[in-house]
Formats: structure tokens, sequence, C-alpha cells
């Protein structure tokens, strides 16, 4: 009966054409729906309807109201999309957003920040949960960066330690930025990007950098022991022959006879020493994984023949705790002195400053595997530095008194062999570091071959 050119433009009808005509239009007051019309060309156009009961020339009517959605929709279509590419950007970047309110310290976090920690969709933290998610050592850091934000406008970008909802241990980079308004901080906002695999990823690195390192290193002392075999084998060994033969034309109740016999003894322990050097020192850089029958006792002894001057200086008690006859390990000789050197090392240094000095070195077989316990009666280590210790060049040493690599290095060997280590320790009660080895039934194969 009637329509403005507004809705001949919408319908893409002329006037004369649509006048007394059905369009499929309301007939009955619906009020406001949407929907696609279909249009002469064949096309759909999106639109949104008001259909109302009215009066036209004294009778009852319907007036319809039309507007064209497609503009909206188009760009209703562009956000989505937008929001999609956004969405799967920060899904591969593994980056999520997070928003602070200062007024009100309401925190907001998108998906990804959620999935980062390990929460539902559904969850809504506030300032105090979202800084508990980090480690107890990193709070205060956190909070530091967050106050400075708000009262200096100061911006932070650092990389942190994360303990997910389900206690996984991850690593974040923590991004936030202050906005303020009439010089006033109102909102901080920032993003969560989940670095785990990279920080894996370099700490592998670093570890790879290291065992090459100390390849290299061992190799020079293995060069320089040596030269030190060759050149001091020879003089000890005929110093060695004097001694002896002084020996035979002495009898035992003269007095230089004791004396010679401790020469004797003191030549043969310079012998012995050089050629552990000369063994520890040897590293089976080309043959990984290599695995051959230990007697646990005598690396051990090579290890403490060396250590025996720290033992002696620092007064330590040890207390070697297995069979001395049945203690046997499979894995390369050389690698588990270095273990062992390492640890015994740090737990000597450990005790050095105690008034109780004492270490004690367990060894046994359970449960198809073997159990290598070093325990020390030193002050401990803090908690915070407990998942750390393992780290390429982290020390609680002073500077000058450790380098941060025995420990590594260590842990990378054990895991060479399937195993795991895992360290024990409360403040002021000391410390245990337990070495868990996959055991082979050396006897059963033996007799098989």
């Amino acid at each position: 009966m009637f329509l403005n050119p507004a809705a001949e433009k919408i319908l893409q009808r002329k006037k004369n054409v649509i006048l007394g005509t059905q369009l499929g239009l309301p007939t009955q007051d619906i009020g406001r729906v949407e929907i696609d019309m279909l249009v002469p060309n064949g096309d759909t156009v999106p639109v949104e309807l008001w259909a109302n009961n009215t009066v036209w020339e004294d009778k009852p009517a319907i007036r319809v109201s039309v507007r064209d959605l497609s503009l909206q929709r188009s760009a209703e279509n562009a956000l989505r999309r937008s929001q999609e590419f956004l969405n799967e950007t920060a899904r591969i970047a593994m980056i999520g957003g997070w928003e602070l309110d200062v007024r009100t310290n309401a925190i907001r976090w998108t998906d990804m920040t959620r999935h980062i920690h390990g929460v539902s969709e559904e969850y809504m933290p506030n300032l105090k949960d979202s800084i508990n998610f980090f480690p107890p050592a990193n709070r205060s850091t956190v909070e530091n960066d967050i106050n400075r934000a708000v009262e200096l406008g100061i911006s932070f970008d650092k990389e942190f330690p994360l303990i997910t909802a389900s206690n996984q241990k991850a690593w974040v980079r923590f991004i936030g930025k202050a906005d303020f308004r009439k010089k006033k901080c109102v909102r901080i906002h920032g993003i969560y990007q989940d670095i785990t695999e990279r920080k894996i990823a370099d700490d592998q690195f670093k570890l790879s950098q290291i065992k090459l390192m100390q390849a290299e290193k061992m190799s020079s002392i293995g060069t320089l022991a040596a030269g030190i075999a060759h050149e001091l084998n020879n003089p000890l060994m005929g110093i060695l022959n004097y001694v002896q033969y002084a020996l035979k034309k002495l009898d035992s109740e003269n007095k230089l006879y004791e004396v010679m016999k401790n020469a004797e003894t003191a030549t043969k322990d310079c012998i012995s020493l050089v050629r552990n050097l000369l063994t520890f020192s040897h590293q089976d850089t080309g043959e990984k994984d290599k695995k051959e029958r230990v007697f646990f006792p005598e690396a051990v002894g090579r290890v403490l023949e060396l250590l025996d001057y720290r033992i002696v200086k620092t007064g330590v008690t040890l207390i070697k705790d297995f069979d001395e006859k049945n203690a046997v390990i499979k894995m390369s000789s050389p690698k588990l002195q270095q273990i062992l050197m390492n640890l015994l090392s740090n737990a000597i240094d450990a005790v050095e400053t105690c008034d109780k000095k004492e270490i004690r070195l367990s060894f046994e077989i359970k449960n198809d595997h073997a159990f290598i316990i070093i325990e020390d009666s030193g002050p401990g280590i803090n908690a915070d530095h407990i998942e750390r210790i393992f780290d390429p060049f982290f020390s609680t040493k002073e500077v000058g008194k450790g380098t941060g690599l025995g420990l590594s290095i260590s842990f990378g060997i054990i895991k060479e062999y399937n195993g795991e280590i895992v360290c024990r320790s409360k403040v002021n009660e000391g410390t245990s570091f337990t070495i868990t080895i996959p055991h082979e039934d050396l006897k059963s194969k033996e007799n098989g071959a």
C-alpha cells in the first residue's frame, strides 16, 4: 500500500512494481526479527524487520520497518575473522593477554592466559591469586614490578618460572605496561607468553656446550696426565726399585728398614695417584652410553684417593654403607668416578664450616635398579634453590668457589644411562642426593654368555 524510497532501495524493486503485490513480509505484529531476504537477482540480503499493528486510511494495517544489515554483518564477519586470526596467532605463539584495573584490583585474563596457567575458562583470578602462580622466590619481584608500573609508569618485560594449577613447572615471559589518565595510573595491561619449550631448548643447548667444554677440558687434562705419567712414572719406578733393592739388603731389625719401608709405601702411593689421575681424566666422549662392569668400591677408592687431602684437612667423617664384595654397577667407570667426584666434593664443601662433619655414601641394588646415595650433615639447601641446582651455571657457593657445572654435568651423564638424580634437603638438617640407574643382572648375563 505504501513504501518510501529507502524501502525501494533495500528491496531492490521500484515502487510501481511493489505496490499492490504480496512481498512475503510479515502480516501481523511480530516485533523485531532478523532475516535473510531474497532480492530479484537471486541474492539474499540480511535485514532487520519491525512489524507493528497500525491504521492506514481508517483501516487496520501492518507497518513494517526494514533496515539493511549488510554493512553491519560485513563488519561483524571482518571482526570475527580478525578475532579468529588473533586467537590462532596467540595459540601458535602461546601468547595470552592480561589486564589489571588499578582502581578495583580486578584482573582480566584471555583464554590463552588461562590455558597457560592450566585453569578452566570460567576461572576468575584476583591480583593475589595471579601472583601466587609464581614460585615464592619470584613473587616479591613480580609485586615490585607491578608497583613500579603503577607508581612510576615503568614498563616491565621479565622471564619467570610458573607453577600451573596442576603443579607443573612452566616458564613465561611476563610483560606489563601502565596506562595513565590525568597523571594517574588506571590500568596495567600486557601479555603472558609460554616460553617453556624455548627454555628447555636453551638449557639443552647450554648443557651440550658444557659437555663439549668438559670433554675438551678432560681431553686437555688427559694429555697433561699422560705427560705427567710419562715424565714421572719412570723416575718413580726407578726410586721404587732402589728402595726395594735397599730393603732386600737391610735386616728387618735395622733402624733404616722401617724408614725404607715407609719410602716404599709413599712411592707406591705416588705411582697409584698418577695412574688414578690418568684414569679419571680419560673420558669416553666418542662412545655414548658405554657400559662396563664397574666394581663400585674400586671406583669410590680411586675418587677418595684424589679427595683424601681435602677429607683429612676438613676433618670429615666418611661412612661407607655398602657391600665391599658384591657392589657392582654397569656403566662407564670414568663417568661414574666423575659423578662421585662432583657430589663428594660438594658434600665436603657443605660440611666444611659445620660442627658435625659427616658424609654417608650408600649403594644398594633393589627392584632392578642400582641406588647410590650421598648424604651430608651440612646446612642444607634453601627450598627456593632446590629446583635450580641442576641448571647450568647455577651455584649456591660464594663467587670463586664454584662454577655451577658439576651437578648439571652429573645430571646429563645420569640421563645418558636412563637414570635419575633427586635432591632432598632441609635447612640446618643436611642434604642427600639419590642416584637411580637401571640395573642389569650381571651374573645371569655372564652365565648366559
